[in-house]
C-alpha cells in the first residue's frame, strides 16, 4: 500500500515539479519600446503669411523619439498602466514661398523648432497625454525677401526685412496628445499644437512615421516556492527514506 501510494506521489511530484518549470517562470511581455519618427510630414502655419509644409514652399526634415514603458514590443499595454516619453524632437522648415502670387518676392530662410527637455504622459493604447505647460520648443525664425519687388511688399504690408524672432512654443493652450498608430507595423505619430505668439497664431502640427525601434523586454519574475510544492518534496524524501528500509539485507 505504502509503495503504492508513494508511487502515485513521486509521479504526480515530478508532474508539479516540470509544470512550475515551463510555467511558473514565464518571461513578461513587458518592457520598454522606443520609436524613432521621420518628421517630413509636419507643417507649420504662422499667423496669416506663413504656410509651409513639405513640397508646397517648404523643405521639412525633423525627427522625434517616442518611449513607452509598460508595453510590449507591438506596443500593447500589458498591465495596469503604460507611460509614453517625447523627446529629441526637432524640425527644420527650409522655406522658399511666394508672399504673393504674382510678385516677385518670395520668403527665404530657414524656420527651426527644437524641443527643451523631454516630456512625459500616461499612454492609453492609441495616445500619450501630456498635460499643459509640459511641452516646450523654442522657435527660430530667420526669414528674408528675395525679388525685384521686396520693397513693395515692405511698404504696403509695413514689414521690416529680415524677419528675426526667437520664442517658446508651449502646449500652454491645453493638453497635449501624442497620437501614435500602427505600433504593431510601422508606426505614425500624429500631434497638434496651437498658441498666440507676439499676436500671430501658431499652429504646428507634427506628423511622421516610423523609421526604428527597439524593444527590451523586463526580467522575468523567478515564481517563489509554495507550500504545496514543499509538501510535495517532503513527501518525496519519505518515500526514499521507506524505500531504503525496505531493501534486502545482504
Amino acid at each position: 500500500m505504502c509503495r503504492c501510494v508513494c508511487g502515485i506521489l513521486r509521479k504526480s511530484a515530478w508532474a508539479a515539479v516540470l509544470s512550475i518549470a515551463l510555467f511558473g517562470a514565464s518571461p513578461s511581455k513587458a518592457g520598454t519600446l522606443t520609436v524613432d519618427f521621420n518628421l517630413a510630414g509636419s507643417t507649420l502655419m504662422l499667423g496669416g503669411v506663413i504656410n509651409a509644409a513639405n513640397g508646397m514652399g517648404a523643405t521639412v526634415t525633423g525627427m522625434a523619439r517616442v518611449v513607452l514603458t509598460g508595453v510590449n514590443a507591438a506596443g500593447m499595454i500589458t498591465g495596469a498602466m503604460a507611460n509614453g516619453t517625447v523627446s529629441g524632437l526637432s524640425l527644420n522648415f527650409a522655406l522658399n514661398s511666394p508672399i504673393i502670387a504674382g510678385l516677385d518676392a518670395s520668403l527665404v530662410g530657414p524656420i527651426s523648432i527644437t524641443q527643451v527637455g523631454t516630456s512625459s504622459g500616461p499612454f492609453d493604447g492609441a495616445a500619450a497625454a501630456l498635460a499643459t505647460n509640459t511641452f516646450n520648443t523654442n522657435l527660430s525664425v530667420n526669414l528674408n525677401c528675395v525679388g525685384a519687388q521686396c520693397a513693395v511688399v515692405s511698404s504696403a504690408g509695413m514689414i521690416v526685412f529680415p524677419i528675426v524672432q526667437n520664442a517658446m512654443i508651449s502646449n500652454n493652450m491645453g493638453p497635449f496628445s501624442v497620437g501614435l498608430a500602427g505600433l504593431g507595423g510601422t508606426a505614425m505619430l500624429n500631434a497638434v499644437v496651437m498658441q498666440m505668439n507676439n499676436g500671430q497664431a501658431v499652429n504646428l502640427t507634427f506628423s511622421g512615421q516610423e523609421v526604428a525601434r527597439t524593444f527590451v523586454g523586463n526580467a522575468p519574475m523567478v515564481p517563489e516556492p509554495v507550500e504545496a510544492g514543499l509538501l510535495i518534496l517532503g513527501v518525496l524524501a519519505l518515500c526514499g527514506v521507506a524505500a531504503v528500509r525496505r531493501q534486502p539485507t545482504a
